[in-house]
């Protein structure tokens, strides 16, 4: 099995540390998202996040992505930044890391 064959709950089957690990549109579907996210770091250098606005998570999303994770990545001394901007459209986009990039 390669390394791109493992479920997202299932880290531990990683053989190397990657440098970005990303969660596209399923991060907020996830039982237990910041869980995942904090796996996900265990295992990469940074985490790319791109999940929907609030207002278009539909009744299938468990958790909505929002502003509350900035928040939560600097309780736990976490880099973030969000670069939503510098991609366009409506998606939002967020760069969370144990450190700023270039410290690593």
């Amino acid at each position: 099995m390669g390394n791109f064959d493992v479920d997202v709950t299932e880290f531990s089957k990683l053989s190397s540390r990657f440098d970005v690990l990303g969660f596209y549109k399923t991060l907020d579907h996830q039982d237990r998202p910041l869980q995942s996210l904090e796996k996900a770091l265990q295992f990469a250098r940074a985490v790319v996040i791109e999940a929907h606005p609030d207002t278009e998570a539909g009744k299938q999303h468990l958790f909505v992505i929002n502003e509350a994770l900035e928040r939560t990545a600097h309780r736990n001394g976490w880099f973030f930044e969000e670069f939503s901007e510098r991609i366009g459209g409506s998606d939002r986009f967020y760069l969370v890391a144990l450190e700023p990039p270039g410290k690593q």
